[in-house]
């Protein structure tokens, strides 16, 4: 019996047989489908992804974006990860996703196949080392995940060792103001759990550019996306909110995101940014080890928006 479709796909109607799980980047008139996809390309072109590349997605969800790189981009090597199990069982019998690598069957789907085409592990980004093989891969993705993952600089420096020379890596993340209070700080800490979000996590732009540079990454740039994101999710999510076909753990995770996001990213110390650097020349695979293997490894969080 086929699977029945992630529960992500409740919020992309407008699109049907889509299932985009992101806050979306919003301009007007944008349908969430698009919007969705619009933060999606924004990471990747931060990152200057090419059809020659050797992708790594962390956190790919229900797979959307997966298609994306292929179509869009061209794509033909691409390794995923995600961490949960329903997802990976989804992306597994869409072999749409794969046509025009013409895989002979899903073995090689899940990496134990041919040399080329889609390799799947269903394992957290926090495992990474023990994922992908050093040096094999020229850009690193994360797509509105990396606030879920512990970002420790034992993490961020396992993703410098899967780049080749001159890797790129570009991802979205939720940060400290650069003007925030101590009360703010308290209060956006405190909060972070209920969004699956660990509170060390929330760092200022400065402290966070210096998490990459010591694990290795060159002149990492940060972008705000603040206006972009929360202002626009919650405008669509307050029309969208009563269909009655969204699971309802899924409609309190939006509702939940759409009160708060808004208001923390306008004025409450919180800010959407996008980052991106290069693995720095001369990188060598002993700077930045990791000496305390798995410490900092949690499990994968849910993939909704928010």
């Amino acid at each position: 019996m086929p699977l029945s479709p992630p529960p992500e796909a409740a919020l992309n109607a407008q699109e049907p047989g889509r299932v985009w799980a992101n806050l979306g980047l919003w301009a007007p008139g944008r349908s969430y489908p698009q919007a969705a996809r619009a933060l999606a390309q924004r990471v990747a072109d931060a990152a200057a992804l090419r059809a020659d590349d050797t992708l790594l997605e962390v956190g790919c969800g229900p797979g959307e974006s997966l298609r994306l790189w292929r179509e869009h981009y061209g794509c033909r090597e691409i390794l995923a990860m995600e961490p949960d199990a329903a997802a990976v069982a989804w992306l597994l019998e869409q072999t749409r996703l794969l046509d025009q690598t013409r895989l002979r069957d899903q073995t090689e789907l899940r990496g134990q196949g041919g040399e080329r085409g889609l390799r799947l592990r269903q394992r957290p980004a926090e495992e990474i080392a023990d994922c992908v093989p050093p040096r094999s891969v020229d850009v690193l993705l994360a797509v509105d995940c990396a606030y879920h993952l512990r970002q420790s600089p034992a993490f961020w420096a396992r993703c410098a060792r899967t780049l080749r020379p001159g890797g790129r890596l570009a991802f979205t993340d939720l940060g400290l103001a650069a003007r925030v209070s101590p009360a703010q700080r308290w209060t956006l800490r405190r909060l972070a759990p209920l969004f699956g979000i660990p509170p060390g996590n929330l760092c200022a732009a400065p402290a966070q550019a210096e998490r990459l540079r010591r694990a290795g990454f060159a002149a990492p740039h940060c972008e705000d996306l603040s206006a972009e994101v929360g202002p626009g999710f919650a405008q669509w999510w307050r029309g969208y909110r009563r269909r009655a076909d969204i699971p309802r753990r899924l409609w309190w995770r939006c509702e939940l995101t759409a009160r708060t996001l808004p208001a923390l990213l306008a004025g409450g110390g919180l800010r959407y940014r996008l980052w991106s650097a290069r693995l720095a020349p001369g990188q060598d695979m002993a700077s930045g080890r990791d000496r305390a293997p798995g410490r900092d490894r949690a499990p994968g969080q849910d993939r909704a928006p928010g």
